[in-house]
């Protein structure tokens, strides 16, 4: 008989109702130390956790979150958002305040549990495009039994931008069109500016030229298979870079 893996022996031995994703928002932990703990099932690399912690705030002279008993640094408010975890992260966290007459005290605690997702991180490619010769990227998001929500990703398809890293032939005006499965969803592209200004610097895209006119969209993407076709306009060639990245957005 083939030995299982401890990963699989710990997942397996995982109580039911921790099979579905974490609902992404804030995860409240009772002021009452006993009150039994807790436990969240997360993948990795995927949406924020935030934790807060259910005592109300003029209870509290000064607060403290740990990780299996260890303070956390900086983390002295009443909630604290974790960030996209990892299987380093995945371990108790409870907090610890003094209250106005100087008593300690200590919150419910919960079991943070990693596992891996199923999820595109980011992709991109270069190429040159000509009237007869359009750039086409293929990708795939994989789903998790546990996906509760699509999140919203990040779509460029830039041109003039490339000066910037000496490419100087950067593609104008391009038709940018989408496809899941071999039919079209440009319907899944919105143009919303604060959201690509908000979420270019997080998921580290480079800045664009000010005043550059270049396709930039918000796309919700369910699981599947897609790809995203770039053609020339009005008889033009030039180089054109196509990137798509990941957000920890969901609305």
């Amino acid at each position: 008989m083939a030995e299982l893996s401890s990963t699989k022996l710990a997942l397996n031995a995982l109580p039911r109702r921790m099979s579905r994703h974490l609902a992404i928002g804030p995860q409240i932990l009772a002021a009452d130390a006993n009150q039994p703990m807790q436990r969240f099932h997360v993948e990795e690399q995927r949406g924020v956790l935030e934790l807060r912690c259910d005592c109300p705030a003029e209870w509290v002279e000064s607060i403290q979150w740990t990780q299996n008993g260890t303070p956390i640094p900086g983390k002295h408010t009443v909630a604290i958002t974790l960030g996209e975890l990892t299987a380093a992260d995945g371990d108790i966290y409870f907090a610890q305040w003094t209250d106005s007459q100087g008593q300690l005290c200590r919150s419910q605690a919960c079991l943070v549990i990693v596992v891996p997702g199923l999820t595109l991180t980011d992709q991109s490619a270069r190429g040159l495009i000509t009237p007869d010769h359009p750039l086409i990227l293929g990708f795939v998001i994989g789903r998790s039994s546990e996906s509760a929500a699509n999140p919203r990703y990040l779509l460029r398809v830039l041109g003039p931008s490339l000066k910037q890293f000496d490419v100087p032939d950067g593609l104008n005006n391009p038709k940018v069109s989408l496809f899941r499965r071999g039919k079209p969803c440009d319907h899944l592209l919105n143009n919303d500016p604060e959201f690509a200004a908000y979420w270019s610097s997080k998921v580290g895209a480079f800045a664009l030229n000010k005043d550059s006119e270049e396709f930039v969209a918000k796309a919700e993407l369910p699981a599947g298979h897609y790809t995203l076709h770039v053609e020339s306009t009005d008889g033009l060639s030039g180089q054109a870079l196509v990137e798509v990245y990941q957000t920890t957005a969901t609305d």
